[in-house]
């Protein structure tokens, strides 16, 4: 019923005036869909549930960013206005010629492409693309308390596609007015991966203290974790999963 009352919101309201409008329609568009997954893999409970959210907020919010020239050519905004007049971008700026609903992702993608964005709207999307991964970052907790490895592989999948797509609009400098930029799919599966590997790096470690007793170390640092498994905490490895 949720995805139906959106449906409906985006057939009438076109224009939202801050982020938390906006977040109030993702909560209607895009977190029904991560309870429905939890409900799926039989995990579905409160606190994965505001965690899911938080993801499927983030996600759909990456979605906007990708499809700005689109959706303003259908006559929708998902910029917040307070955002837009922060940044002095004016609404006729988001004009441009990038069609993504039938863009596809390439196995590879080393190009780089000189970006013709007004400076206005870089500064507005990399507050935005910020903003989205900090979401998608915080809700990326869910791995840990999911009960199965192939929930833990699906869910990964959603946040490192996410994440994937935040660099590839970073790489492109920002230039989803005038070009498609979707991630590579190489990019994805790496990011995806890296998301699944952190689930099990950052459990709740039993080791032996000086003492002999036995205790949990429930800290989160992941150098503390990685110097304790044998890896230095300025390794590749280390750095790569951060």
């Amino acid at each position: 019923f949720d995805l139906i009352e959106a449906n409906f919101m985006d057939q009438t309201i076109k224009k939202y005036d801050t982020f938390e409008q906006l977040c109030d329609y993702c909560k209607l568009s895009a977190n029904p869909v991560g309870r429905l997954v939890l409900a799926a893999f039989g995990a579905y409970n409160e606190e994965n549930a505001k965690l899911s959210d938080m993801v499927c907020t983030s996600l759909q919010i990456i979605e906007h960013l990708q499809d700005i020239a689109e959706d303003y050519a259908e006559g929708r905004i998902y910029l917040p206005k307070e955002d837009l007049e922060k940044f002095h971008v004016k609404e006729s700026m988001l004009a441009g010629k990038a069609r993504t609903s039938n863009a596809k992702s390439k196995l590879f993608d080393f190009s780089h492409e000189i970006s013709t964005t007004p400076d206005e709207i870089k500064r507005l999307l990399s507050f935005e693309c910020g903003r989205a991964r900090q979401l998608m970052l915080e809700g990326s907790a869910l791995l840990n308390t999911l009960p199965s490895a192939a929930s833990k592989v699906a869910i990964a999948g959603f946040i490192g596609g996410g994440l994937a797509q935040l660099e590839a609009i970073e790489k492109y400098n920002y230039n989803v007015i005038n070009i498609e930029i979707k991630a590579s799919k190489i990019s994805v599966v790496l990011s995806s991966l890296k998301m699944f590997a952190r689930t099990y790096l950052y459990k709740t470690v039993a080791y032996e203290p000086r003492n002999g007793s036995m205790e949990k170390d429930t800290s989160p640092d992941l150098d503390n974790y990685l110097k304790k498994m044998g890896f230095l905490p300025k390794s590749y490895i280390s750095r790569w999963l951060r």
